[in-house]
């Protein structure tokens, strides 16, 4: 077994045995709703059909990953796509380990989806990956964080 199928199984085990589990973001694909040095994430598991704007935590070969369900698809796939990427992946139900309940920042924590700034964000963050590319690519050369949390997960490798 892969080191990422024991942290999936791992997972899985904790949120079955305490019904949630905190863990640090990893990465730059969330940006910049959840930042990789600054973020934890409350998991949760899902016992209801995964809808869209969700942020679902799922196992693929490269880890584990949190995304956002774009669309649903009739047949019960899912249209995902981080919210500091532009290419979407198409994920199996089956996949799906849980979903982001909330998101502790610093001493704070932030229920999702119940700050109107959020419901805000979504609908426009996900309105179009063209404007999407639009805004990231501003983003990406005009700020400072940005550029700093990209510098750190290269230099992380």
């Amino acid at each position: 077994m892969n080191n990422q199928s024991t942290e999936a199984l791992t997972l899985k085990e904790t949120l079955s045995q305490h019904g949630f589990a905190v863990v640090q973001g990893r990465g730059t694909s969330m940006l910049p709703l959840i930042a990789n040095t600054r973020d934890r994430i409350c998991i949760k598991p899902l016992e209801r059909e995964p809808k869209k704007y969700d942020i679902l935590v799922y196992s693929n070969p490269h880890g584990i990953i949190a995304h956002r369900a774009l669309k649903r698809k009739k047949d019960g796939t899912l249209i995902m796509c981080g919210d500091n990427q532009i290419r979407t992946e198409i994920l199996k139900p089956d996949a799906v380990i849980g979903y982001v309940h909330g998101i502790l920042r610093g001493e704070r924590y932030i229920e999702l989806p119940k700050p109107l700034w959020y419901k805000i964000y979504v609908r426009l963050w996900c309105a179009s990956l063209f404007l999407r590319r639009c805004a990231l690519f501003v983003l990406r050369r005009t700020s400072k964080t940005y550029k700093t949390e990209i510098a750190y997960m290269r230099a992380q490798g």
